[in-house]
């Protein structure tokens, strides 16, 4: 994908630059999302989302305490990358937008083996 793709006032709040790196990640239902690679800005690799139009941005205000929560019980999870100007979220004409700290690993879409059960099972047990 390329970066003028992106509403200007989405790359202004996040410091997407014309020449940054954007992937569409094409799991999930829900928002589209995107890998956005920085070249300026911390932290350089993002996720960029655009949330469905069913969600206001404010859903936003939960998903920051509720992971705030979480990372201070030690959890890892994604955080909000807040704007420049210090908002969890942009809204636009297309809806709202937001960004999150991107998480080396795999995603795993299907539960081929009893390994992946269990870890599984153990990061809900985690959660919960």
């Amino acid at each position: 994908m390329h970066v003028e793709l992106l509403p200007r006032e989405v790359c202004e709040a996040y410091l997407i630059e014309p020449d940054a790196e954007v992937a569409a990640i094409e799991i999930g239902l829900i928002n589209r999302t995107y890998r956005v690679n920085r070249t300026r800005g911390e932290p350089r690799a993002i996720v960029l989302q655009r949330l469905h139009p069913s969600f206001r941005g404010e859903v936003n205000r939960d998903f920051e305490a509720v992971t705030a929560h979480l990372a201070g019980k030690g959890v890892t999870t994604p955080r909000l990358v807040p704007t420049t100007s210090g908002a969890l979220w942009v809204d636009t004409s297309e809806g709202a937008w937001r960004a999150q700290t991107f998480l080396e690993g795999r995603v795993v879409s299907v539960v081929s083996t009893p390994g992946i059960a269990r870890a599984a099972g153990a990061a809900a047990g985690r959660f919960h």
